[in-house]
Order: structure tokens, then C-alpha cells, then sequence
């Protein structure tokens, strides 16, 4: 090919390159603006797990009526009865999780997440990022059985626990949270 006929076909290279470039690019909502992390400096993983900084886990509190969880996670859950609603979710390829949310007269009495994550490393960096979250939200947490965090909150309306634990196998990463009422 002569440089005449090279020039055409560099031209529209160049224009597929742009065009594509421009395609790809930076365009991160429908806005044009950056979407913002909800938990800035903390494993991305975190802004789909916690979900939301308010309340005690994806916005929701202890006591908290039905709706409220089904409008805050809007989808379907895996399960459904009247003791429990089940989420599974798919974060990547690499971690998922699932969330029971446990009921007593159609409210929320006690939530329960198990996260797996295919990534040791991930997942121990999950979980030190979901112990500093707790920490720097109800203070130190007392160490229980096995390694397990226990933190506790007596300003809620009803003194609540939150344990904490990396149970983890030597090949996959398992963590597991629980937030109920104290007896």
C-alpha cells in the first residue's frame, strides 16, 4: 500500500480510536458527575455491603417494620416467610453475600450476613475495614469466643450486639456479622 491509500485507513483508525476512547470514557452516571463513595478510604465492597452510613447496617435499625427492608434492598428476596427474608447477592466475581433478616411480628429483629469471597487478602481487608466502621461508630470491641468482635450499643432503644468474625478456611474467605438485641 502506497502512502496515498494508507491515509484513508489510518484516518478512520484514528476516528474508531476516538470514538471509542469517547465511548469509554469517563462517564461515570447519567449526570456527568463522579458518583460519590459512600464509604470513602474503605474497600469499594463496603459501599454494597453497609449499603448506607445511616442506621446500624444498610440503613435499617432493629425494630424497623417489613417495608422498610423490602423498599431498602428492592429486590426480591430469595426467601420470604414470616420469620425471615433472605438476600443473596452478587458483588463481582470474586465475593458475594447473603442476608437474613429475621422477624418478629413483621419487624426487624435480628440481621445476619455472610459474605465469601474467593480473595483471602479481600477478604481480610473487609473485614478489618467493617471492624473499623464499628469501632469508630460504637468503640472498642470486646473479644469473644474464636477471634469473634463483640461490640456492643447502649444509646440504642434497646442495648443491641454486633459480633464480628473471619471464619475463613485456608482456600476461601468467609465472614460472618450478627446484629441482634442484648437479653
Amino acid at each position: 500500500m502506497n502512502s496515498q491509500q494508507l491515509k484513508p485507513v489510518l484516518r478512520i483508525a484514528l476516528i474508531a480510536l476516538l470514538a471509542g476512547l469517547y465511548a469509554c470514557g469517563g462517564h461515570s452516571n447519567e449526570s456527568g458527575t463522579a458518583s460519590k463513595r459512600i464509604f470513602p478510604g474503605f474497600n469499594v465492597a463496603l459501599d454494597s455491603v453497609l449499603k448506607s452510613p445511616k442506621g446500624i447496617f444498610r440503613g435499617l435499625n432493629l425494630g424497623m417494620p417489613i417495608d422498610s427492608i423490602k423498599r431498602l434492598e428492592a429486590r426480591k428476596p430469595a426467601t420470604e416467610n414470616n420469620d425471615r427474608l433472605v438476600y443473596h447477592i452478587m458483588l463481582d466475581s470474586l465475593t458475594q453475600f447473603d442476608i437474613s433478616y429475621w422477624l418478629n411480628e413483621n419487624r426487624l429483629a435480628e440481621i445476619e450476613l455472610d459474605l465469601f469471597c474467593k480473595d483471602l487478602d479481600r477478604t481480610t481487608i473487609i473485614f478489618d475495614d467493617l471492624k473499623a466502621i464499628y469501632t469508630e461508630r460504637l468503640g472498642k470491641p470486646e473479644q469473644g469466643n474464636q477471634g469473634t468482635l463483640v461490640f456492643t450499643d447502649q444509646k440504642a432503644n434497646s442495648p443491641l450486639s454486633i459480633t464480628l468474625s473471619d471464619d475463613s478456611s485456608l482456600d476461601k474467605g468467609k465472614i460472618s456479622l450478627s446484629i441482634y438485641e442484648e437479653e
